[in-house]
């Protein structure tokens, strides 16, 4: 199950080459063994900032329609333009050892970075010291959601969400909300979104109080649901199901904006203002088929193609929309110039894959997980 989890960003990318040939558009109906084999050491590169040469080359995007074939492309495969926007003096802060980070989130006032590996749930300082074990992982299950006020949320079973406060490790509550094949907590922690495992739904439950549960559905897809999950504000649901991504306002349960994709869509991140979707996946730009983080206006505007050299595992964006940092294959994060299109830093890591990011609510720190966890400092 470990070594599933771990290898599951692989397989996705694997899976998206696949999809590739002639039989791209049909369902996915094989179900993969779990892999055998143990997991390559941990690499002891120390993180650095890289800040990329100057290059001369503008971007070549052009508009498209809202929801493109094709749409316009930057070429971020070739050295890329270094912006003036202050993001190429990140300073690693601090470096701590994990067992394979699968949950990130700051915690509500930035002072503490909550994260859970395959031994628990953890609390560190802004600084990165100070770390404290809030919750001891049971080894049969390791799915959880941690929301920045401190809630804790386990599925069980694929049936049982059991709540925890984080500030005193007690359980809070227990809800039947199977059968589910995922879960996704509010920011401020009071609705719990339960993805049905049985038809294309998601049931919303009242973590504090007595508020009656609801359900959202009027999302249509072929594919399973991947995954649901809350934007910053908790007043979006995103859903994933294999290469459509759709925004659904929770209040009201509309479905809003749907993206689609030619493969597989690995990461994405929407902007705190809602204005902008970014998405990492596979897909063909002029003729040539590879990785491609595609920046959507979710207002209906262009969208741009940008591919890239090595497949992209995380997204995240500044709170202010500025910066996007995209979590490479090879461990490094490179920090994008949304408005230029342009990467501005490229921030050296353990080597290994960089599975989860999660920018502070000042935007002044970053958290960059692989199999190991790095604090860096905007100057």
């Amino acid at each position: 199950m470990k070594l599933w989890r771990r290898l599951m960003p692989l397989l996705v990318l694997l899976l998206a080459a696949a999809c590739s040939g002639p039989n791209a558009g049909l369902p996915v109906t094989a179900t993969l063994p779990p892999p055998t084999g143990t997991r390559p050491p941990t690499a002891t590169r120390p993180a650095t900032a890289t800040v990329l040469p100057s290059a001369t080359i503008p971007p070549t995007a052009t508009a498209a329609p809202a929801v493109p074939t094709a749409p316009p492309v930057v070429d971020t495969t070739s050295t890329p333009d270094v912006a003036e926007a202050g993001a190429a003096g990140w300073q690693p802060m601090a470096t701590l050892p994990v067992d394979f980070v699968y949950a990130l989130s700051w915690a509500a006032g930035d002072q503490q970075l909550l994260f859970a590996d395959e031994l628990g749930v953890w609390a560190v300082g802004r600084d990165g010291s100070g770390r404290v074990q809030l919750f001891t992982a049971p080894s049969q299950d390791e799915r959880y959601e941690i929301s920045p006020a401190g809630v804790l949320a386990q599925l069980l079973n694929q049936s049982v969400a059991q709540l925890y406060y984080l500030s005193s490790g007690q359980p809070a509550q227990a809800l039947t909300v199977g059968p589910a094949i995922g879960l996704a907590l509010s920011p401020d922690g009071r609705t719990l979104a339960a993805a049905s495992a049985e038809r294309i739904a998601a049931t919303l439950f009242d973590t504090v109080g007595d508020r009656p549960q609801r359900t959202l559905n009027g999302f249509e897809t072929a594919a399973p649901i991947y995954s649901i999950r809350f934007s910053d504000d908790g007043q979006t649901l995103i859903w994933l199901a294999r290469g459509t991504v759709q925004l659904m306002d929770v209040a009201s349960g509309q479905p809003g904006p749907r993206f689609e994709h030619e493969d597989f869509v690995g990461a994405l991140a929407l902007a705190r203002d809602g204005g902008t979707l970014a998405t990492a996946s596979y897909g063909t730009v002029n003729d040539n088929f590879g990785p491609v983080v595609t920046l959507w206006d979710t207002a209906g505007g262009p969208a741009i193609s940008l591919p890239q050299a090595q497949p992209v595992i995380s997204l995240a964006f500044a709170p202010d929309g500025q910066l996007l940092a995209l979590g490479m294959a090879d461990g490094t994060v490179q920090l994008l110039d949304v408005a230029t299109q342009q990467v501005v830093a490229v921030l050296n890591g353990d080597g290994s894959s960089m599975n989860f990011l999660a920018f502070s609510a000042d935007g002044q720190l970053l958290a960059a997980a692989g199999q190991a966890l790095t604090l860096w400092q905007r100057p």
